[in-house]
């Protein structure tokens, strides 16, 4: 069984419940250090987003998308490392153009 707190300090740093609301971001999944979910609509056409607790107490953001199709390759549009947990919102907010709060 997977231990879910990261995940779930991961999603309340990034705003909660707000933030699920305010960008529409759905079918999340945790992992023992990490949090994925997939973003329905992003200016920089990243369709999903993992964030990583790495050993140094701060983060790693990833942004990828989907080419060829449906089922095609996983691409990976960004990435960011060393970020701390009060800039998680704000590095989302200006890689995908979604507001996170109001």
């Amino acid at each position: 069984m997977t231990n879910l707190t990261t995940a779930n300090t991961i999603l309340a740093q990034l705003g909660g419940n707000r933030f699920i609301a305010m960008t529409g971001c759905k079918n999340f999944g945790g992992m023992d250090k990490s949090l994925s979910f997939a973003i329905p609509r992003a200016a920089n056409k990243a369709k999903f987003c993992t964030i990583t607790l790495d050993d140094s107490d701060t983060y790693t953001v990833k942004f990828s998308k989907v080419v060829g199709g449906k089922f095609g390759q996983l691409v990976q549009v960004s990435e960011h490392s060393m970020v701390y947990a009060d800039r998680l919102a704000g590095l989302f907010s200006e890689q995908t153009g979604l507001a996170v709060s109001l």
